[in-house]
């Protein structure tokens, strides 16, 4: 949840939360910057979705790219289409690695008609509502979504007019339909988001 900083020693941030609280809390295990990361960021062995990194897999560094992040692990998925779970430690950054590639054209609509969301919805939605809510976050025509087990899944993006559907290939009973209000937010199934950061 968004906290602002009250006061720094080191490594630790006094925070006040969204939900009320104040509390203590390092960087970067249990904080983190809102909007991109920075140079210090990488520094400290953060990552995020999409980034084209390294992996070492039995001893050897394998290029994938970052589909799945749970607090200081991330998932990878690899040129062959395989996963592996790592540890910064065991990651390491392509050049360019953090820069975005183009827009996917994404693969087949769920319903006729309907475009990729890439260019047009990008960004970290959240709730507007106080404590918990939803965040999504919006890249290249995907969607990343919290998924049961605290990670994120992606999703493909796609839209038409004012409707969304963020849909699983292959599994058309799990879309997700979303709605584009006047003012930008979005209505999910799980309340209103808006745009609070790229």
């Amino acid at each position: 949840m968004d906290a602002k900083v009250l006061q720094v020693n080191g490594n630790r941030y006094y925070v006040h939360a969204q939900s009320g609280a104040d509390v203590w809390k390092p960087y970067p295990a249990e904080l983190r910057r809102i909007g991109p990361l920075n140079a210090e960021d990488r520094a400290n062995g953060l990552y995020q979705l999409h980034d084209r990194v390294q992996v070492n897999v039995e001893g050897r560094w394998m290029d994938g790219e970052v589909t799945t992040e749970k607090g200081m692990e991330y998932q990878v998925t690899l040129a062959d289409k395989r996963t592996a779970w790592a540890m910064a430690n065991n990651l390491r950054l392509l050049p360019g690695g953090d820069k975005p590639l183009p827009a996917a054209k994404g693969g087949t609509p769920p319903k006729p008609g309907m475009v990729p969301c890439g260019g047009k919805i990008e960004g970290r939605y959240s709730s507007t509502g106080g404590f918990g809510g939803l965040t999504i976050v919006f890249r290249a025509g995907k969607a990343s979504v919290p998924d049961i087990s605290g990670g994120n899944e992606e999703l493909e993006c796609w839209m038409s007019g004012d409707k969304i559907i963020l849909h699983k290939p292959g599994a058309p009973n799990e879309d997700m339909p979303l709605d584009i209000n006047l003012d930008g937010t979005i209505d999910t199934p799980l309340g209103e988001i808006k745009k609070k950061g790229n």
